[in-house]
C-alpha cells in the first residue's frame, strides 16, 4: 500500500512539474509537441513524465486550453472594434 500511495504521490509531482514546464514553455496555440520537445526535452521536469503518451497528452490538453483563450481574446477584440 505505501509503495502504491508513494509511486501516485511521485507521478503527481512529476505531473505538477510538467505543468510549470508548460506555462514557462512561451508555447501558443499552434505549438506542435515535437518543438516542445526540441526546445524543452532535456529538462528534468520534462523527463519527470516517464511515459511520453502521458507527456503528449498533458502538452495536447495545455494547448487546447491556449487555443481556447486565443479564440475567446480573439472575440473579445472583435467585438470592442467599432
Amino acid at each position: 500500500m505505501k509503495k502504491e500511495a508513494s509511486k501516485k504521490l511521485r507521478m503527481k509531482e512529476a505531473k505538477e512539474k510538467f505543468q510549470e514546464l508548460l506555462a514557462k514553455g512561451e508555447l501558443y496555440g499552434r505549438s506542435s509537441f515535437s518543438s516542445f520537445d526540441s526546445k524543452l526535452g532535456k529538462d528534468p521536469r520534462f523527463k519527470a513524465v516517464e511515459d511520453t503518451r502521458e507527456r503528449e497528452d498533458l502538452f495536447y490538453k495545455f494547448v487546447l486550453q491556449l487555443q481556447k483563450k486565443e479564440r475567446e481574446e480573439s472575440r473579445e477584440k472583435k467585438e470592442k472594434r467599432p
